[in-house]
């Protein structure tokens, strides 16, 4: 949390790669992560913000802690969510932001 030090992510790792991509490749996740850049919170309030049931925050939660971009706290019985790669967040958020346009491939030139 505030205060410590970031943890190592390899992006040279494939598999730590494949496991970064595949948790961003969900809007869910994506507005997990939005939510929790807010600041930290616990399982109950991303559910009612997100409108999504707990079992299936629970499942999101899961594959962004397996990518290495969340960890948890257990305060008593409750799990407390945050960030753990703030650094990684500005840039990633800038990305999304932009307006990307779907321009298809032309036909390559045919030479004869």
């Amino acid at each position: 949390m505030i205060g410590e030090k970031e943890p190592e992510l390899d992006l040279t790792d494939t598999e730590q790669l494949q496991k970064v991509l595949k948790a961003l490749a969900s809007p869910i996740r994506i507005a997990i992560l939005q939510f929790l850049h807010n600041g930290p919170s616990c399982v109950t309030l991303p559910c009612i913000k997100l409108g999504i049931s707990q079992p299936n925050l629970s499942k999101h939660l899961q594959i962004l802690r397996e990518a290495g971009l969340i960890n948890c706290r257990t305060k008593g019985t409750q799990h407390c969510y945050f960030i753990c790669r703030p650094t990684l967040m500005g840039p990633l958020f800038g990305l999304l932001e932009q307006k990307h346009t779907y321009r298809p491939c032309s036909k390559p030139e045919q030479h004869e």
